[in-house]
């Protein structure tokens, strides 16, 4: 179920391209140390002119907002595979058959980020 799971959330709450070029380079300084760019985000050389430190903190901060905005708490039906509001779950079903797994901000997160950078956001 992970990975169905998985590939429906990253399809539900798929990050602009710009949010997910900025989640690589912050994931690039988190496991790897400072990263360099010049004024067009190529990577650089900290000895190299014109290069800038990668700001991880308005990177969390950019990607913060935008979770804060869209990342609403949805609910995954395991028999259908789908992710439903809560208003939207199907009423009169009995339980014993069918389960919905509640998936909060922190675990949209976890799935599209990975868990270090989760952490941060």
């Amino acid at each position: 179920m992970t990975s169905e799971l998985d590939k429906t959330i990253i399809e539900k709450f798929k990050l602009p391209s710009v949010l997910e070029a900025v989640a690589n380079t912050a994931n690039t300084d988190l496991y790897h140390g400072p990263v360099y760019t010049d004024g067009r985000g190529e990577w650089l050389n900290c000895f190299d002119e014109g290069a800038r430190q990668f700001d991880f903190v308005r990177a969390v901060q950019m990607l913060s907002d935008w979770f804060d905005e869209h990342a609403e708490t949805c609910y995954f039906e395991d028999w259908s595979g789908c992710l439903v509001s809560h208003a939207d779950m199907t009423i009169g079903v009995n339980n014993d058959y069918y389960e919905y797994f509640e998936i909060d901000r922190k675990k949209i997160a976890n799935i599209l980020l990975g868990r270090e950078l989760a952490h941060h956001v």
